[in-house]
């Protein structure tokens, strides 16, 4: 696996700044504003291991990535790596302060406070021999204080550390999601999550009784299933992927203005397939092994292949996450070209 992000002047600008993690070995990091040049990572630069599972952003910008069979997990911060000691990790780690976090699969829920692991075996992701992408789905979401939001495939439930007590979150009346997926954390600090008829929008609220301020977008009027690589974008936005009834083939959807639209059809079944829209406006899809870009100002402009000569860009995307806040002041990296941030 690899991680790589787009890089636009001498700052990671909000909303202009998308980490990708592929099948490969090194962060990466591209600079320039129409064609990047891509800069890399590895182990030797300071990665845990070469080899990143998943990806996440906590709220101060940094990044955190899991390397699978690794004892440890990295934060990237943009100035340096920092290397703390984990069990084996298959999912997601989620961090509200940066510092403390969450992480769940199918072997329990895991939550690091002040240095140390706690495991709670009895709340998991899913059994042992879930389809892959099931257990790739994150449903743990931090919300400081030693709580985590869960989401399990008919409710939402929040849990305390400290008192070892969940409590059910329902879900408003009349919601038409069905069984529900994963999470997505929007840009704007909101919480997406997604079903397999559609997707919600809400604004968690300590203490309500329900999700606040919840928008439901149904997908009943596009014939999709197995509805997966949800993505959020600024202003509301959000990608997502599905099969099309009656084919083998994935379709990429977008919603815009609270309208679900047709992104992109992919080309070979059988393939992850993938969108994100950037900061910028541009529309990105992963598409099997194939990264391609377009302008959003257009509707009617082709997808154009992004170069993939290099040895990580060669590999399969397989997350990506927009960052939404500009990453700590100092960002200078200990290298001789100047302008790589």
């Amino acid at each position: 696996m690899s991680t790589l992000v787009p890089f636009r002047g001498r700052h990671f600008f909000a909303g202009r700044v998308v980490w990708l993690a592929l099948f490969g070995s090194a962060m990466w990091l591209p600079a320039g504003i129409r064609d990047p040049d891509w800069r890399s990572w590895q182990r030797e630069q300071g990665l845990t291991d070469s080899n990143v599972d998943f990806l996440s952003r906590d709220a101060t910008g940094a990044v955190w990535a899991v390397h699978g069979d690794m004892p440890a997990i990295t934060r990237f911060d943009g100035r340096k790596f920092t290397k703390l000691p984990a069990p084996v990790i298959y999912n997601r780690f989620d961090s509200a302060d940066g510092e403390n976090g969450w992480t769940d699969d199918q072997y329990g829920l895991r939550h690091l406070q002040d240095g140390k692991w706690q495991f709670f075996p009895e709340i998991t992701n899913g059994p042992q021999g879930l389809d892959y992408f099931l257990l790739r789905y994150f449903r743990a979401l931090d919300l400081g204080d030693s709580r985590v939001l869960l989401l399990f495939p008919e409710r939402l439930a929040e849990f305390s550390a400290v008192t070892g007590r969940m409590e059910t979150l329902p879900l408003p009346a009349g919601s038409d999601l069905g069984p529900l997926i994963t999470f997505e954390r929007a840009p704007d600090g909101t919480i997406w999550v997604v079903g397999e008829r559609g997707a919600a929008r809400f604004r968690y609220k300590r203490g309500a009784r329900i999700p606040a301020d919840w928008q439901e977008y149904s997908l009943r009027n596009f014939p999709i299933r197995d509805i997966r690589h949800p993505v959020a974008s600024l202003n509301g936005e959000l990608c997502v992927s599905g099969v099309l009834s009656g084919t083998a083939r994935r379709v990429a959807l977008w919603l815009h203005d609270g309208k679900w639209k047709l992104l992109a059809r992919q080309e070979l079944p059988g393939q992850p397939l993938f969108a994100w829209r950037d900061g910028s406006g541009t529309f990105w899809l992963a598409d099997g092994d194939l990264l391609r870009k377009r302008p959003g100002t257009d509707p009617g402009a082709k997808w154009q292949q992004v170069d993939q000569q290099s040895e990580v860009l060669g590999g399969r995307l397989k997350e990506v996450g927009s960052n939404a806040t500009r990453l700590p002041a100092c960002t200078r990296w200990a290298n001789p070209d100047p302008t790589l941030f």
